[in-house]
């Protein structure tokens, strides 16, 4: 697995999608991805928190900044500060999302499902999710990108909060590849489902981006992923 980083890089051998650790106050370590939609516009999928000019650059090398994506309900800390440096932005966010925050900055949110990409992007309301999640993924020259929102954590460590601590003592959740089932028991309706989605953005060995902790690239993180993911039955 590759580690976590404050500056954005490449995704793998990836060109054209960039990738950005940020800390989450009541959780820990959260990505953030950055990448192209078509027609010089490029995207930015739950931006980070206390951005610097360089991480303006990082994206606007990628094309005009035309959409900020809030992936679920928590992934909203560092959105104001991107809307104030791009306040001609389109913030999109999936339904359940919009149902508890519809807005930021004053800026109302517009369906995931109004995204408009190239035909190498497809991007998945996570079904059944209570608190609204993004499943994505990008077709490339090299490898396939995915990114899956909370069903699946690659943490080396228990989060830095005490309450998501003790859930995840309680849920038996341990540092490493593995499913996240505080989201997967309480906060999805079909857990099953949801695992049936991820497993079908997980064929054809592509890098893949958890919303917590390092991005998963080796084939055997890989089977491990997809193993964690049969067991929500």
């Amino acid at each position: 697995m590759v580690g976590n980083q404050k500056l954005w890089q490449s995704v793998g051998p990836v060109n054209g999608i960039l990738h950005r650790t940020y800390r989450a106050s009541r959780f820990g370590p959260a990505n953030s991805l950055c990448f192209s939609i078509g027609n010089g516009r490029c995207a930015v999928l739950s931006a980070p928190v206390d951005p610097t000019d360089d991480d303006f650059r990082a994206a606007e090398s990628l094309g005009r900044v035309a959409a900020l994506i809030v992936p679920s309900h928590g992934h909203r800390a560092g959105l104001d500060a991107w809307i104030a440096r791009y306040p001609n932005a389109t913030v999109y966010a999936p339904t359940a999302a919009i149902a508890l925050a519809g807005r930021s900055k004053g800026r109302a949110f517009v369906p995931l499902t109004d995204l408009q990409t190239d035909g190498s992007i497809a991007v998945h309301e996570v079904p059944g999710a209570k608190t609204g999640g993004t499943f994505l993924s990008i077709l490339t020259d090299e490898r396939p990108v995915v990114y899956l929102d909370e069903i699946l954590i690659t943490m080396d460590q228990r989060p830095a909060g005490w309450l998501y601590r003790l859930l995840f003592g309680l849920k038996g959740i341990e540092p490493g590849i593995g499913v996240n089932r505080v989201y997967a028991d309480w906060r999805t309706k079909d857990r099953k489902r949801v695992a049936n989605l991820a497993l079908s953005l997980l064929q054809d060995d592509p890098i893949c981006v958890v919303a917590h902790g390092p991005v998963i690239d080796r084939s055997q993180d890989l089977d491990a992923a997809r193993t964690a993911l049969r067991s929500l039955d």
